[in-house]
């Protein structure tokens, strides 16, 4: 995945793009990656490479953050989808262990997860 991100910065520098289009609208290649390195910051605080994202992988913004911040730190993504139960995503907290939890508010209401109620992402 470094070599994804490497590519993907390499062509923001050379030109914003609009890289996501979803429900929220428009997100430029140069926003998508400052998002994802202020998530890799917050996943290896210490600066420790690795890191371990848990995702709902929606098509939308905050997957291809996700993406990127697992490639720049080295790390590990991990995918749920929406139609996860409470139960099998307090099992994936469980057996993963992640360093992020990256899903829409209303999922992250819905599972109870540490932290619902705020999206940990802003958008």
């Amino acid at each position: 995945m470094r070599q994804t991100v490497r590519e993907f910065y390499e062509r923001a520098e050379r030109a914003d793009f609009t890289a996501v289009v979803d429900d929220h609208g428009r997100h430029t290649a140069r926003d998508l990656l400052d998002r994802a390195a202020e998530l890799a910051e917050a996943m290896t605080p210490d600066g420790t490479p690795g890191g371990t994202v848990l995702l709902q992988a929606d098509n939308s913004w905050r997957t291809v953050t996700a993406t990127l911040a697992a490639g720049m730190t080295g790390g590990v993504l991990a995918l749920v989808n929406r139609h996860t139960t409470r139960a099998e995503f307090a099992a994936a907290l469980e057996d993963i262990r992640p360093d992020a939890v990256i899903a829409e508010a209303s999922a992250l209401d819905e599972w109870h997860a540490p932290g619902s109620g705020t999206p940990p992402l802003p958008g």
